[in-house]
């Protein structure tokens, strides 16, 4: 094989490429008359591969074209490389699939049909008509009926269907049993009485009693009775606490609250308390062995700073805590339930009393205050005085604020 394999490769080597049998479209149009490529350009590349490989195994004894024509995976990427147009194919490749393609054709395998040997479950027997009328009105069921014949539900279901057999598991002749049924049910008679005596099943009983008495089920009339027992005892808790809210009897009826708010919600609403819950928090007052020592010590911070020679300091929050030594939501409480009054200042409130403080050290003249008290009342009298204070600002802002260690701009918002 390595001659006739130099023979064609000195055969491209001496003839033009468009008068080559050994192109890409050559080779393919070579393995479309060999059948490796079928009617549908569908390349056959599992069993053109193997037989690739097999006809020239071991046929050169140079290791690359060995390889060339034994590698599985080599091949497989040619003959797709072979039939793209955007990818080449190396000319030894071309010259061995056309060769391989004028000597191998590719035939496929004959068909076999299973064998008539092979062992098949044997068919179950098909009852007779006589039969399964009467295993269905023994047994009343498709169900039970299969079960009994050893046959499968559906293939009883086809077999009545072809044969036209009626199957009834209950009684519907509801219009014929439907007055004598009314009239048992007048009877006092129960619903088990009542399917023992038209051989139907326990539910179909309980459904002519909802259709001819108009009675409710059982589980709603045991629900409704259960309603009313749960009314009765939140009556009965509602009475024995009468100072406790909702939430509190709640706590001490948590079923029969739930049974009553889901299942009759606008009669519980009706005998609801109107009590509302009062938080612990809200009603715990604090003792008046508590109460009576800070007032006391609110009363010496306040009178603390009305010594005349003394500068005022302010009331806040910060140095009331630390001047009388409490909690601050103490105090805050305290405040807020009106146990003590409040002493903090606002900024506006401190500057005012400083303004204050600072005429009464230091009057325009001896009697000039007291003149301004006897003219009129105390609002008079501080309006008197913010104007003689405005008049001092007013002449020198910066050392009159310096004077009363404040701001100047704070000063100006208490006197505008």
């Amino acid at each position: 094989m390595t001659m006739e394999l130099g023979k064609r490769i000195e055969h491209c080597m001496t003839i033009s490429m468009e008068k080559s049998k050994y192109h890409k479209e050559d080779v393919v149009q070579a393995l479309r008359e060999a059948n490796w490529i079928d009617e549908n350009g569908r390349t056959r590349i599992t069993e053109l591969q193997a037989t690739f490989a097999k006809y020239f195994k071991g046929a050169f004894p140079e290791t690359r074209l060995n390889f060339i024509v034994g590698d599985e995976h080599l091949i497989r990427t040619n003959l797709t490389a072979l039939t793209s147009l955007n990818k080449d194919v190396h000319p030894e490749i071309c010259i061995l699939l056309r060769w391989f393609a004028e000597n191998v054709s590719y035939i496929a395998a004959p068909r076999t049909m299973a064998s008539n040997d092979v062992q098949r479950r044997p068919d179950r027997p098909t009852p007779l008509t006589d039969a399964v009328v009467a295993a269905l009105a023994e047994h009343r069921t498709l169900k039970a009926t299969a079960a009994a014949l050893n046959i499968q539900q559906a293939v009883l279901s086809a077999f009545c269907d072809f044969h036209e057999i009626v199957v009834a598991a209950t009684n519907r002749k509801l219009k014929e049993n439907l007055t004598d049924v009314a009239k048992d049910y007048l009877e006092k008679m129960t619903p088990k009485e009542i399917a023992d005596k038209y051989d139907v099943s326990l539910s179909q009983a309980y459904r002519w009693r909802k259709a001819t008495t108009n009675q409710p089920l059982p589980s709603k009339t045991a629900l409704a009775d259960q309603v009313n027992a749960d009314l009765v005892s939140w009556e009965r808790a509602k009475n024995m606490n009468p100072t406790f809210s909702t939430q509190q009897l709640r706590r001490l009826l948590p079923n029969e609250y739930t049974r009553l708010q889901r299942n009759d919600k606008n009669r519980f609403d009706k005998i609801k308390p109107d009590v509302t819950c009062v938080s612990v928090a809200d009603a715990r007052i604090p003792p008046q062995e508590v109460l009576k020592p800070l007032k006391t010590a609110l009363l010496a911070t306040k009178n603390s700073n009305e010594t005349p020679t003394e500068t005022a300091k302010r009331h806040s929050k910060y140095y009331l805590l630390k001047r009388i030594g409490v909690p601050a939501y103490a105090l805050n409480k305290c405040e807020k339930d009106g146990l003590v009054s409040s002493l903090t200042q606002t900024q506006v409130q401190f500057v005012l009393s400083r303004i204050l403080q600072e005429l009464e050290l230091n009057p325009p003249s001896p009697t000039a205050l007291e003149q301004a008290a006897a003219e009129g009342p105390s609002e008079e009298l501080t309006a008197k005085r913010l104007a003689l204070a405005r008049e001092r600002f007013n002449r020198s802002p910066e050392s009159y604020a310096k004077k009363l260690g404040l701001r100047s701009s704070s000063i100006r918002k208490v006197l505008k």
